[in-house]
């Protein structure tokens, strides 16, 4: 994950993730899962970083448990601090 702080209202999330990952299937399905992570880790913490995140998942984000995958994210948070 790439972070820049930045003054925002809300958080700004971008993905990289080339044609190398997989396929569009597998591309799409690893977007929509480390969103929806993203959300909820957002949710969970007390104090997130702002700015904007770029994201790189690897392939293991698509079978990981879901919870691995949030805790992972609300971890980078706390790195972020």
């Amino acid at each position: 994950m790439t972070f820049l702080p930045m003054d925002l209202t809300h958080p700004q999330l971008a993905f990289a993730v080339p044609t190398s990952f997989g396929t569009a299937v597998q591309r799409q399905r690893a977007r929509r899962r480390c969103r929806a992570a993203f959300g909820r880790a957002w949710n969970e913490t007390d104090t997130p970083p702002m700015g904007v995140f770029l994201l790189r998942p690897s392939r293991r984000c698509l079978e990981m448990p879901f919870e691995d995958l949030t805790a992972s994210i609300e971890h980078t948070f706390g790195r972020l601090r």
